[in-house]
């Protein structure tokens, strides 16, 4: 999924100690923010507080651009970013995202389609009214895609399905927003067949309670509920997988007091009822830990890949990935890194087998003018990770923010490519033949 949400929202408020600090964190994730004072970091990968929030308006879903935190972008040069991606075989791919500067820095829904030679862009059509847009995650099954984001109508968001059946992309059936509240969004999906789809999102049930949501779908109707996290002022659910219709597993964070702390938070969808599944938290204690993506090959096996956040006595926070996976012993953390110990995170993950998955997203330094980072994938063989780097243009910046694998030697990575301290870039994407990748960027 990408898909994951490290919401600065959520680092703000463990910062401050309060789940009360999320309309200070609004505000601050505006386009108008500025990393002006951020400074570079170092091989530990900490960095400046207001960096992390910079960073999860780089490329992070709308929950950290609430409709009423928006400003209008300082350029309309597009600024191009693939969210989410699935395919179907080698040469029939739908990825999906957005254009950050489009309209008037609301966003601009993308889609493309791949047809193993090119990718071919489609219109995306929204409900009449719509002030912005954008599409977070598509899941494909034959005979069809259906892929949500989050649309904006006045000063209220609302979440939005999209539905591909080889052709054109439709509008089609709305979610319905949770209790007929606004300020929401889906933000990962997963299908089993076009007809039969779990989404999870968030949505802001006042000024200070960000509580997270789930939505079936059926092929005519949508469903939404939410899911019985713990109880506090913050859950999330930002990642989703199905194995099968009565096997899903969706992860994110929450908050389990309002005292400083926000732990992994994996729930379990057996086609009718959730359930909290124990899942082991990193093990160093950081204020903030989160599941990032959640990929299983089967019911037996599953790999998460999630984000720790430890602020430090100077204000900064130190953030490394972690990874866990499950296997017929229960869940077990598994060291994961990034390319030489920088700064850096994973966003998405997709496993083909017990043996073989494959990890992606960006790698430091990740400067104030976003000029400096690269993409980053890492291949899990059963046992251990091995990570590695895909070096950018000079001048660039690059991450990449989804993943599909087909088998171990066919994966389609996501994410974008370019000057993003000047608020512009191009969609990225990567192609996995086994050995070595090929990039290649569009829009």
């Amino acid at each position: 999924m990408r898909r994951m949400i490290i919401t600065g929202l959520v680092v703000l408020a463990a910062a401050l100690g309060t789940v009360t600090a999320i309309p200070a964190a609004r505000a601050a994730l505006s386009p108008s923010a500025t990393t002006a004072g951020a400074t570079a970091p170092g091989a530990t990968g900490t960095t400046p507080v207001d960096l992390i929030l910079a960073r999860a308006h780089l490329g992070q879903p709308g929950a950290v651009r609430p409709a009423g935190a928006m400003t209008p972008a300082a350029t309309t040069t597009p600024w191009f970013l693939f969210y989410g991606v699935s395919c179907l075989a080698a040469g029939n791919c739908l990825a999906v995202g957005a254009n950050l500067n489009g309209n008037g820095g609301q966003g601009a829904p993308i889609a493309s389609v791949w047809n193993g030679t090119a990718w071919r862009s489609l219109p995306v059509h929204l409900p009449s009214g719509a002030t912005g847009a954008e599409l977070f995650d598509v899941s494909c099954r034959a005979g069809g895609c259906v892929a949500v984001g989050y649309y904006r109508r006045g000063s209220a968001q609302y979440p939005l399905a999209e539905y591909w059946k080889g052709a054109t992309l439709s509008l089609g059936k709305l979610p319905a927003p949770p209790s007929g509240t606004a300020d929401s969004e889906l933000v990962s999906i997963s299908c089993r067949s076009p007809k039969a789809c779990l989404a999870v999102g968030v949505f802001f049930a006042t000024a200070s309670r960000v509580v997270a949501i789930a939505e079936t779908w059926n092929g005519s109707a949508w469903k939404a509920f939410r899911p019985p996290t713990p109880s506090s002022g913050l859950s999330v659910l930002d990642t989703v997988t199905c194995v099968t219709t009565t096997y899903c597993l969706a992860g994110g964070t929450y908050a389990p007091s309002k005292g400083i702390g926000q732990l992994s938070l994996a729930e379990q969808w057996n086609g009718s009822t959730w359930h909290q599944v124990p899942v082991s938290q990193p093990a160093s204690s950081p204020e903030v830990s989160l599941i990032d993506s959640i990929s299983c090959s089967s019911v037996r096996h599953c790999m998460i890949i999630g984000e720790s956040v430890s602020l430090q006595a100077d204000g900064t926070a130190s953030t490394r990935p972690f990874a866990e996976v499950r296997t017929s012993a229960g869940w077990s953390l598994t060291s994961i890194s990034m390319p030489g110990g920088a700064a850096g995170f994973y966003n998405h993950v997709s496993c083909t087998s017990a043996t073989s998955c494959m990890a992606v997203g960006g790698v430091g330094p990740l400067t104030s003018s976003w000029t400096q980072g690269h993409a980053a994938w890492a291949s899990w063989n059963g046992s251990a990770w091995s990570v590695h780097a895909i070096n950018s243009p000079s001048g660039q910046g690059a991450s990449l923010w989804g993943d599909g694998c087909l088998s171990p030697t066919s994966c389609v990575a996501v994410g974008t490519q370019g000057k993003f301290g000047a608020t512009t870039g191009v969609a990225l994407t990567g192609f996995w033949n086994g050995s070595s990748w090929r990039t290649i960027t569009t829009r």
